[in-house]
């Protein structure tokens, strides 16, 4: 729907529809693989229906590629507060702002970093089993080692290169003898790389009930398996938080969707003007008071 709304707008597709793009598809795979691994089968599992046998193997994956997915949407994060980076440092540098360059390099990258970033969740701490009572596979929580990597690959490594990115902007900011000289699509990326963190800080948040579960019932091995249902709630909430806080971030994203009404409102002028030969009611009503003029001569 992006891509077409971009081509009846006559504009190309740049870098940050681009990634918005890229973002979207990535909470679509991800809504995907916890839809197969996680819901159906636990609604089946509550609801008492049959469940058929499954294969570990396919479980356990479906579990690595489900995480590996989250990592890379935070990756996408950074990949967008980096393009808006390099536009306000390095505007130069024209092939950072090329969108071969970020088709196929920076984007099959944020895959492989992801992928490669979550490979010792299954094949070092072996922690991807299945989870008690339920039927569906997920990272142990009983595990402290694993649980802290998970959250250091998963969640603190991007944030730490998105604050990185606007602490040395600001730093930058602030050296330059003049706020002026930046220019006002500068100043809009500036503002897009602190949204981007305030929307990390927003969607960390609803990961906080699972968080204080894990603090004060996991070291005493009261930990329930109602907080695995707990984290897949609040993965849902992050993804709906998240699309709907994607215009705030890409403003052109935002044009491209309002576009519509516009483009009705312009087809109906045009269509006025080609039947009645005018572009508004001015000339018509001026139109209308030569006629009367002519008729009364």
């Amino acid at each position: 729907m992006i891509i077409r709304r971009s081509y009846q707008t006559s504009r190309k597709i740049d870098i940050s529809i681009l990634l918005s793009i890229n973002a979207i598809c990535l909470h679509i795979l991800k809504s995907i693989l916890q839809l197969i691994n996680t819901n159906i089968n636990t609604i089946k599992y509550d609801f008492q229906f049959r469940v058929e046998p499954y294969d570990l193997f396919t479980c356990q994956t479906l579990a690595y590629m489900f995480f590996s997915i989250v990592n890379a949407l935070y990756w996408s994060c950074v990949l967008h507060a980096g393009y808006r980076f390099t536009r306000i440092l390095y505007p130069k540098r024209l092939w950072l702002r090329r969108l071969s360059t970020y088709i196929y390099v920076f984007i099959p990258a944020q895959f492989v970093v992801a992928f490669t970033g979550m490979s010792p969740i299954p094949f070092v701490f072996h922690s991807i089993h299945i989870v008690p009572d339920e039927i569906y596979c997920s990272i142990s929580m009983e595990r402290l080692p694993s649980l802290i990597y998970l959250f250091a690959v998963l969640f603190c490594l991007p944030c730490c290169f998105i604050v990185m990115f606007y602490v040395y902007l600001v730093h930058k900011v602030r050296s330059v003898t003049s706020v002026r000289v930046l220019t006002r699509r500068h100043r809009r990326d500036y503002i897009v790389i602190r949204r981007i963190i305030l929307i990390l800080g927003v969607l960390s948040i609803t990961s906080l009930p699972a968080v204080i579960n894990l603090i004060f019932f996991n070291p005493n091995g009261l930990l329930e398996p109602v907080v695995y249902r707990i984290q897949w709630v609040a993965s849902s909430v992050n993804s709906f938080i998240f699309i709907i806080t994607l215009p705030l971030v890409n403003s052109q994203l935002y044009r491209l969707l309002t576009k519509r009404s516009n483009f009705k409102q312009r087809d109906m002028r045009l269509t006025s003007v080609r039947v009645t030969g005018f572009s508004d009611n001015r000339d018509a009503s001026m139109y209308d008071t030569l006629r009367t003029r002519i008729y009364c001569k």
